[in-house]
């Protein structure tokens, strides 16, 4: 089955940091994402399920926040960091694929480095209108060429032969545009050309989620990325994410993260790797 490939980045947050055990935690929702690091000097580890990893400077890495657990700062370290997220749900899905970390080539990102300097201005939203969509065109090159180099490494990545997987893919794309509207089980399962029925019964053996939920699921993502990385206030995010009432927001996202989205914010409206 041939798909078209979008290779599209969405920006999310990134920085300059310097510190130590401020960064220590256990993952997050909002680590649900890529990370690139450029550790320019110090030490510090990430653990997931199979083990801990070295961050070490000066190296570049490439991490995947969806598996890791925990992040521990051995030594004072100083990073220049980027989170993004594939724009494409088949994009998303392959870079699952990736080790937590990965070590890439410095020398073949030589060129990218003086790049480093304005990630403060630009996630600060400090440059002029000009320079700002130079930097993000910068950016997202430094991501893809990134990425690239690890496909090379591992071109099997690239490779799925799910057919369960490729066969939803028409509705992951549709419900990932169309996620904040209001849409049926049968608009979503035509698009894939099945009935209802035995797409929801497809969709929930591939994914461990019904469909219904996992729309949910992508609004409570983007609320997240809302209330961690802007300043809209939370009645915004709950008309910006599909939900007409703030208050029935509000109690959804409180009995899935036990925590209002108010408090939430609070606990972790940090700019930190």
């Amino acid at each position: 089955m041939s798909i078209s490939f979008n290779s599209n980045i969405k920006l999310l947050m990134g920085g300059s940091y310097c510190g130590g055990t401020e960064w220590n935690k256990p993952a997050n929702d909002i680590d649900k994402c890529f990370k690139l690091y450029y550790i320019r000097q110090g030490h510090a580890t990430i653990s997931d399920k199979k083990g801990i990893y070295d961050l070490v400077g000066p190296n570049l890495y490439f991490i995947n926040g969806n598996v890791i657990q925990s992040q521990k700062c051995i030594k004072k370290m100083v990073v220049d960091w980027v989170h993004f997220k594939p724009d494409s749900v088949y994009f998303n899905y392959i870079l699952q694929f990736i080790p937590s970390v990965q070590l890439l080539n410095l020398e073949q990102h030589q060129s990218f480095i003086p790049l480093f300097r304005v990630y403060n201005p630009y996630f600060l939203k400090r440059l002029n209108e000009a320079d700002s969509r130079i930097a993000q065109l910068e950016i997202q090159s430094l991501i893809q060429f990134a990425i690239a180099q690890i496909f090379r490494l591992n071109n099997q990545i690239l490779v799925d032969n799910e057919s369960s997987i490729l066969r939803l893919l028409p509705a992951l794309e549709f419900i990932s545009n169309n996620f904040t509207q209001v849409i049926s089980l049968k608009q979503i399962a035509e698009v894939c050309f099945l009935s209802p029925n035995y797409f929801h019964r497809l969709f929930t053996k591939s994914f461990h989620v019904s469909p219904l939920n996992y729309i949910r699921q992508m609004r409570m993502e983007e609320a997240i990325r809302q209330l961690v990385y802007t300043n809209r206030t939370v009645k915004e995010i709950a008309f910006d994410t599909g939900y007409e009432d703030e208050a029935y927001f509000s109690r959804t996202f409180s009995k899935i993260y036990t925590i209002s989205p108010g408090k939430y914010r609070k606990q972790f409206n940090r700019r930190l790797p």
